[in-house]
């Protein structure tokens, strides 16, 4: 399981004193400068159960059902998914991230994912078409110092440490190898961003594609 960086425990009753000890945020700097000198971009810190918050029946577009292909996905949240549960996952991330999505800056990408039944029965449970993934990044320009504070309560530099060890150890036991084993896959990603398609046209397409 990933190690969870945002789980509070009861025995933590000095941390306002650590925190003054040392910057959660500096330390979350720290951490975006060691994942992007050692090429990796994209640590998982927290996957995790949601209650659902976006499951009215209504049309969806493309960019909804826009996430990371399943198979560059950890064993964690590829579970969820095909457990069909409704989860949250926070990741630290560089700008560019598994050839599928250039942000802004670097930081901490936040993504709530709902599973949204379309009553395909033919469809993959690995699909991302089943989920509407709402997702954000906080940058240091953008957030990430507020992010830090707000989460100082439960969070301590110490903890994040960890944290940040045991993703970039999932990294590179799965991560990596998923996309040195998949590079037709990014060719195929290049391709579909380079064809000029209505977002309609985009889910046939990805509907085809997943079925069964």
């Amino acid at each position: 399981m990933v190690f969870n960086i945002f789980k509070r425990t009861e025995k933590q009753t000095k941390i306002s004193e650590l925190n003054k000890k040392f910057d959660l945020y500096e330390t979350t700097v720290k951490g975006l400068d060691r994942i992007e000198r050692e090429g990796i971009d994209r640590v998982i810190l927290y996957v995790g159960e949601i209650e659902p918050k976006d499951t009215q029946a209504r049309f969806i577009n493309a960019n909804e059902t826009n996430y990371y292909s399943f198979e560059l996905l950890l064993e964690d949240e590829q579970k969820m998914m095909l457990d069909g549960k409704h989860y949250q996952v926070i990741a630290l991330v560089t700008k560019e991230v598994m050839g599928q999505r250039v942000y802004p800056a670097r930081g901490i990408e936040v993504y709530d994912r709902t599973y949204f039944h379309l009553y395909l029965s033919a469809l993959k449970k690995s699909s991302n078409l089943n989920y509407i993934s709402k997702g954000y990044i906080y940058t240091e320009e953008n957030g990430l110092a507020d992010l830090c504070k707000t989460q100082e309560s439960g969070w301590t530099p110490e903890m994040f440490e960890k944290g940040l060890e045991q993703g970039i150890n999932w990294y590179k036991d799965q991560t990596r190898t998923l996309i040195n084993n998949h590079k037709g896959l990014q060719e195929g990603l290049i391709k579909t961003q380079e064809r000029d398609c209505s977002p309609i046209e985009q889910i046939l397409k990805e509907i085809r594609s997943n079925l069964k």
